[in-house]
């Protein structure tokens, strides 16, 4: 009753208990399979709730699990809260089966990576409240070259009654006890994705958006390492959501200094009305883990990406090279400049010039005229046709 998920450089391990809960026994470096049933994580903690298990007494407020719900003892936050018709929401899942498959399952509702039954094996284990009336599929799909395992749920409703998802991750991921720091990416307008790392702190931190998209402000990306972490060493637990909207990456450190990580729809913004016999997909998150510092974690996700993500991954495709007018010029844009800067690029092997601020209503600086999509006639006297005719006479396409 034991999981084996192994790429070329790390091991993930999951095991089923006697009572149906499964929880997580390792993610790291590579290690050999084995009979993990020794490894203990029954830790009984002072003034918490306890159950027995396989002879030995645990409590779910310390046990690792890999799909945490709410109201049975585990008071960190959970990985899945469903509400039934009575406003209730205490879960408990437990295995019923799983299977694994060539290749990787399509869901059309959400941005994925896309890959073939030559890429990539896929666990899928289900796990279902009896009493909820519901199922959740939890899958891996491991990518083994590229060390990476990409992650979501998918919760099917099989009652007769309409339950309220209030919140689903992508991921849940319990860390045993280390001194590690949190990295993430901050930014704003124009100054986006800036490093920020610092000690993880008892509690719980996160980072979120609630805008409406991914945003520059907090990058779908968070990571824990350890102190000694830099670009060529150390250990590195990093995800990232594909996904562009609401989200929340969340760490909690507990008062013995285990940690747990949520990442995936932020509940803050989520409802979900799911209806008898619908199911509901969740974002689909890649994880990694590494051993060689940022570099190591760097390259995992720049090669799956670059593999399997949207029209990167198609090679037949020719990525045009594109030079956009706005460094050269900003607001300071006539049409006598800008066919002056076309010619110029003639013969430099670029596909598109693309033609950016500043061509339209009386656009001379960032406080007017969004919205006023009418050419600038002082600006240019021609329209843009002269403008279009030149990119064409050079051997290029036009872009706005």
């Amino acid at each position: 009753k034991t999981f084996y998920l192994e790429t070329d450089k790390t091991s993930y391990v999951m095991r089923i208990l006697e009572n149906g809960y499964l929880y997580q026994c390792y993610f790291g470096e590579t290690i050999a399979q084995d009979d993990l049933t020794y490894y203990n994580l029954f830790k009984n903690l002072d003034y918490a709730s306890v159950f027995s298990v396989e002879g030995k007494i645990a409590s779910l407020d310390s046990l690792p699990q890999e799909y945490a719900t709410r109201g049975r003892g585990d008071y960190r936050a959970p990985a899945l809260r469903i509400e039934n018709e009575f406003g209730q929401s205490t879960n408990e899942l437990t295995y019923k089966t799983h299977m694994i498959t060539k290749g990787k399952p399509k869901f059309s509702e959400m941005p994925q990576l896309d890959a073939s039954e030559e890429d990539c094996d896929t666990l899928e284990i289900v796990m279902e409240d009896t009493v909820g009336g519901f199922e959740v599929s939890l899958f891996y799909s491991v990518f083994a070259k590229e060390n990476v395992i990409a992650r979501r749920s998918a919760i099917r409703n099989q009652s007769d009654k309409t339950l309220k998802i209030l919140n689903a991750a992508s991921i849940c991921l319990d860390i045993e006890a280390k001194e590690l720091e949190m990295v993430s990416l901050e930014g704003a307008w124009g100054r986006e994705r800036h490093i920020q790392r610092y000690p993880l702190p008892h509690g719980t931190t996160s980072v979120e958006s609630r805008r409406g998209t991914s945003s520059h402000q907090l990058n779908p990306f968070a990571a824990l390492v350890a102190k000694n972490t830099n670009e060529d060493y150390g250990e590195v637990y990093a995800t990232t959501l594909i996904y562009s909207a609401d989200f929340k990456i969340s760490f909690e450190k507990d008062h013995y200094g285990n940690t747990r990580l949520l990442a995936g729809l932020n509940q803050e913004t989520f409802r979900w009305q799911l209806h008898a016999g619908e199911s509901f997909v969740t974002p689909e998150a890649l994880l990694v883990y590494s051993k060689e510092g940022f570099e190591g974690m760097s390259r995992a996700f720049h090669a799956v990406c670059r593999n399997y993500l949207g029209k990167s991954a198609d090679r037949s495709i020719k990525h045009p090279i594109v030079i956009n007018n706005w460094e050269a010029m900003y607001f300071d844009i006539t049409e006598e400049k800008l066919l002056q800067f076309i010619s110029n690029c003639k013969g430099l092997g670029i596909d598109t010039m693309v033609l950016d601020d500043g061509w339209f209503g009386h656009r001379t600086n960032d406080d007017s005229s969004l919205g006023d999509w009418f050419v600038n006639s002082e600006r240019f006297p021609n329209g843009l046709y002269k403008v279009i005719d030149c990119c064409k006479e050079n051997d290029m396409s036009f872009g706005i």
